[in-house]
């Protein structure tokens, strides 16, 4: 029985979380640059095209973000674009959001698990939801139009943060 409690205590203190703690996030260069753009400009936050652990990412620098793990469902948010509740049922759940920017005017609800859905939106709702800024990873320019424009703020790895801009 030593040795084995012996085993057990090296095993255990030699796990990452327990030597490194959450130090490796929040020296993070993306950690870093979300923090300070949303000390400036409180506005919320999207991630875009990419699920669960991704869509965490703002929220663990402060960010307010609309698609990270939604413990509680914001009805009011999404009834913006659903008015007669069809999509309540997709909606009202805990739930990882998924959100893709899209170049139809379209807005369309998908479950994709029993606590995950995806909305593709255009740019021009993002505004109705009042996003400011997007994390994506993966160039979003073509999504800019007449009205809006995806300015990169920002790069680092194959993450990308852009600003929404009026024209």
């Amino acid at each position: 029985t030593f040795i084995l409690l012996i085993i057990v205590l090296f095993s255990g203190a030699t796990v990452n979380p327990i030597r490194k703690g959450v130090g490796e996030v929040y020296d993070s260069e993306l950690i870093n640059r979300i923090q300070e753009i949303s000390q400036n400009d409180n506005r919320l936050w999207i991630v875009e095209g990419n699920g669960l652990p991704y869509n965490n990412i703002p929220i663990m620098a402060g960010a307010k973000t609309i698609n990270s793990t939604n413990v509680y469902p914001i009805l009011d948010r999404w009834k913006i674009f659903d008015k007669n509740g069809e999509n309540e049922k997709i909606y009202n759940r805990y739930a990882h959001i998924t959100i893709n920017l899209t170049n139809e005017n379209k807005i369309e609800f998908k479950l994709t698990s029993p606590d995950a859905f995806t909305v593709n939106l255009n740019i021009d709702e993002l505004s109705k939801l009042d996003v400011k800024y997007i994390l994506a990873l993966r160039d979003l320019s073509g999504y800019s139009n007449d009205k809006k424009d995806l300015k990169k703020i920002y790069e680092y790895n194959n993450y990308e943060i852009y600003e929404i801009k009026e024209k």
